[in-house]
C-alpha cells in the first residue's frame, strides 16, 4: 500500500511507501501550515465504468430516427442482453486502452 499526502484533502501528492514516510515529507513540505493531510492511494476505477449500453443504444436510436425519419421499433433488447452489452463494452474500452499504452490513471487517495 502507498501513500499520498495533501494540504486540502482533495489534491493528493507524492507516492511513498509507508505512512510514516509520507508524515515526515509532509511534515517539511507543509511546515508552515497547521495541518496536512495523508491519505492511503486507490487505484482508479477503469474509464470503461463510465460508458453505458443504455446510452449507446439510445444514442443509435436517435440518430437513426434523424438520419432515416422512423422509429426504431424493430429492436427492443431485453435488460439481459444491455446487461451483456454493458460487459463487452467496458471489456472493448479497457483492451483499447492497453492497447494504445495510455490507460488513464489518476492518482486518488482516502483519507482515514
Amino acid at each position: 500500500m502507498k501513500y499520498s499526502i495533501s494540504d486540502n484533502e482533495e489534491n493528493f501528492s507524492g507516492e511513498y511507501d509507508s505512512k510514516e514516510e509520507a508524515i515526515a515529507e509532509g511534515r517539511r513540505l507543509y511546515e508552515d501550515r497547521a495541518k496536512f493531510y495523508v491519505g492511503r492511494n486507490r487505484d482508479p476505477k477503469p474509464l470503461s465504468t463510465g460508458i453505458y449500453a443504455d446510452d449507446i443504444l439510445e444514442k443509435a436510436q436517435e440518430s437513426l430516427e434523424d438520419e432515416w425519419c422512423c422509429e426504431w421499433s424493430i429492436f427492443r433488447p431485453s435488460e439481459e442482453q444491455v446487461a451483456d452489452l454493458q460487459v463487452e463494452l467496458q471489456k472493448a474500452m479497457d483492451a483499447w486502452f492497453e492497447g494504445i499504452d495510455d490507460v488513464p490513471h489518476a492518482l486518488q487517495a482516502k483519507v482515514d
